[in-house]
């Protein structure tokens, strides 16, 4: 799918008390299972006790999934930093990518891709500056497939 009703979402939320990182792995499972049969894409990002995720696909589609995603008593304090439309989708072979990172790792890869201070760094940088989360996304996704 090109054109103009590609779209993309990046949000980010708060796992919820007692989430063990094994729980990832059925999330990711379903997540692929389900997103490729509504033509969505994207990566999801576990740091923590936090999530990130990108979804792209027809704007429709990522909305409905986004409103159940939502919905999901698995986390909680979700926030949307960035919607809108694209020309081409960045993670088109994935139907749903994961990644584990700790709060170290996802520090060196934000200095990787933004020259920031990493003893000032925070991860709500993801959410206050929108491109940072995006270039994240590409960032892991170059290092996943090379």
């Amino acid at each position: 799918m090109t054109g103009n009703n590609l779209y993309e979402l990046l949000y980010t939320s708060t796992a919820k008390e007692g989430f063990e990182e094994s729980e990832l792995a059925d999330i990711l499972q379903f997540a692929k299972i389900n997103n490729y049969k509504y033509q969505i894409s994207g990566m999801l990002i576990y740091y923590s006790h936090s999530f990130v995720q990108i979804l792209e696909g027809d704007k429709q589609e990522v909305i409905e999934l986004f409103q159940k995603i939502s919905k999901d008593p698995r986390h909680h304090d979700i926030e949307v930093f960035y919607q809108g439309g694209i020309s081409e989708r960045s993670f088109a072979n994935w139907s749903m990518a994961g990644k584990i990172l700790n709060e170290d790792e996802l520090k060196v890869h934000l200095t990787e891709i933004e020259p920031l201070d990493q003893n000032h760094l925070s991860s709500h940088i993801l959410n206050s500056v929108p491109s940072v989360g995006k270039n994240l996304f590409l960032h892991l996704k170059q290092e996943i497939t090379s």
